[in-house]
């Protein structure tokens, strides 16, 4: 009941059908969607690291990953914990060869990374998907912060990189 309280702003999207956020999602999910609707034909392909549904729902456009992302980056933080073991790295590693190739195959014009902006940009990233990014891809916007996430109590930024043609 507590945290319902501060769900008070209509979200202002077609898709969104007014369900309550707060002051900070609503202006990240509205402008970031505005960005994405100017700059992104329908079918055009984008994609998103972390894991967030919810803005590929919004917007009307599909994330090439679709489901794999939230694999990869439990995946990925499950690797980072102290006690991996090497099947672990060898899972998180197939993960990452597959999300490079379908990039390199998919070619999506606007890929979005969230993070704390505390983390380097790509130091949250399997390296193999860093270094494609950084070669491909350029900062073209930040949006944010918000809490996007319910758990942690972070806030989170959206940046948004263009495909450099």
């Amino acid at each position: 009941y507590t945290m319902s309280k501060r769900y008070t702003q209509p979200l202002n999207l077609e898709r969104a059908r007014g369900i309550l956020v707060t002051p900070q999602e609503k202006e990240l999910y509205e402008s970031l969607s505005a960005y994405i609707i100017r700059n992104l034909a329908q079918e055009d392909k984008m994609t998103i690291l972390v894991y967030m549904p919810q803005f590929c729902f919004l917007v009307g456009r599909k994330n090439i990953f679709e489901n794999d992302e939230y694999i990869f980056s439990n995946l990925l933080s499950l690797s980072k914990a102290q006690n991996k073991t090497q099947k672990l790295d060898s899972l998180v590693s197939l993960f990452a060869d597959r999300v490079v190739s379908r990039m390199k195959t998919e070619k999506p014009k606007i890929f979005l990374l969230v993070n704390d902006n505390k983390t380097p940009d790509f130091q949250s990233l399997d390296s193999r998907i860093a270094d494609y990014a950084q070669k491909n891809y350029y900062l073209d916007k930040v949006f944010g912060p918000a809490n996007i996430f319910e758990f942690g109590g972070k806030l989170w930024w959206v940046k948004v990189y263009k495909y450099k043609d």
